[in-house]
């Protein structure tokens, strides 16, 4: 008989990591056998709309709960997945949920998406008492970095995380043969201020000065339509139309397609949730050297000097640095762009995502067997 493990997450629209990795845990499970019990708590419809207020948000939380309690009271999953978020209110319906899963007597395992848990646990006392009681009370936690366990070690040690990174669908590939009379920059991903666009564009504003031969590509849908108007108004008021492209948000084709055109990555994130980029590793997967910071972990993704560069993400000029010596070392490039290829297939494909999951799910069971 197959084990039931019921997973609440959200999957996208919209899409950010979280959600694209919800889609993906779904499917490995499916791929492995397990009967998987579904609930979508989701809020967001797009990006814009994320952590505002609404009236179907709201009502959108007695509809989860009652799904939940069907969920918990009628199957009787030996456990749960649950894709937790560290944002204030989307914390608070967690906690509300999470609490009729252990009146329910449904074992959980905490998957971190997000980090924020230990200043939020220091936001007073009742923040303290709520990270307390809903993080202590899991089985334990999923992480996706090294790094990230000292985010939560507060209320669960490292005897009950388990480190099991993103992965993404192993695509066909082959060194890139750029037939361009010029170096592409790529920068995707959404076009939140913290995530590093503009600091992109300001860098391109010092390198075609220096460097006429390079494109500048940012990609990716608008989380607020008044700062994508301000980063176009500077390129148009630095003179960097011919230099800089903003196509929007792209899917499917139409990204693989930058993908395999681009020479190198950016991605210059301080985002405060930040804990993996999953576009880095989208981007290792077509062989591109990555720029990036030292937000959550991407260092561990991200090995400096040997499949791309960390840099600070609020200075232009060491982006514009590091992208230059990339531009003006085609050695340096394909050689980190070879690195980031073998560590993707050693990493993060499915096929590596699939073992990890099993190997996780088992730890947790024998667990909760043992406990």
């Amino acid at each position: 008989m197959k084990k039931e493990i019921l997973v609440v997450a959200q999957c996208p629209p919209p899409f950010h990591g979280s959600n694209v990795m919800a889609s993906t845990m779904l499917s490995a499970l499916d791929r492995k056998d397990y009967q998987v019990i579904f609930v979508n708590k989701s809020f967001a419809k797009s990006i814009e709309t994320i952590g505002k207020p609404s009236l179907r948000k709201i009502l959108r939380i007695p509809v989860l709960t009652i799904e939940l309690l069907i969920a918990s009271l009628f199957r009787r999953p030996v456990i749960c997945i649950y894709f937790i978020a560290c944002g204030k209110s989307a914390f608070l319906i967690d906690t509300f949920l999470l609490f009729f899963l252990r009146i329910s007597r449904i074992p959980y395992i905490l998957r971190f998406g997000g980090k924020g848990f230990y200043e939020l646990q220091n936001e007073g006392f009742l923040w303290h008492l709520l990270v307390s009681i809903t993080l202590s009370n899991a089985t334990g936690g999923i992480v996706l970095g090294q790094a990230m366990k000292k985010d939560v070690n507060m209320f669960i040690p490292d005897e009950r995380l388990v480190y099991m990174a993103n992965a993404i669908s192993n695509h066909f590939f082959s060194p890139p043969q750029q037939d361009n009379h010029y170096i592409q920059v790529l920068y995707l991903s959404n076009l939140i201020p913290s995530k590093g666009p503009f600091n992109v564009i300001k860098a391109a504003n010092i390198i075609i000065k220096k460097q006429s031969n390079v494109r500048f590509i940012i990609a990716g849908a608008d989380f607020s339509q008044d700062f994508s108007k301000q980063m176009r108004a500077y390129i148009e008021r630095k003179s960097l139309k011919q230099f800089v492209t903003m196509p929007g948000a792209v899917y499917g084709e139409e990204k693989e397609k930058l993908f395999a055109k681009s020479d190198i990555f950016v991605f210059p994130t301080w985002y405060k949730h930040e804990t993996f980029g999953l576009v880095n590793i989208e981007a290792m997967s077509w062989g591109l050297p990555v720029i990036s910071s030292n937000a959550g972990a991407i260092p561990e993704i991200i090995q400096e000097g040997v499949n791309g560069f960390i840099v600070n993400p609020k200075s232009p000029e060491q982006i514009a640095e590091r992208i230059l010596a990339l531009i003006n070392n085609k050695d340096l490039r394909i050689k980190m762009g070879k690195e980031s290829r073998r560590l993707f297939e050693s990493k993060y494909t499915l096929e590596v995502y699939d073992q990890n999951l099993i190997r996780t799910l088992k730890f947790f069971m024998d667990k909760i067997k043992s406990d």
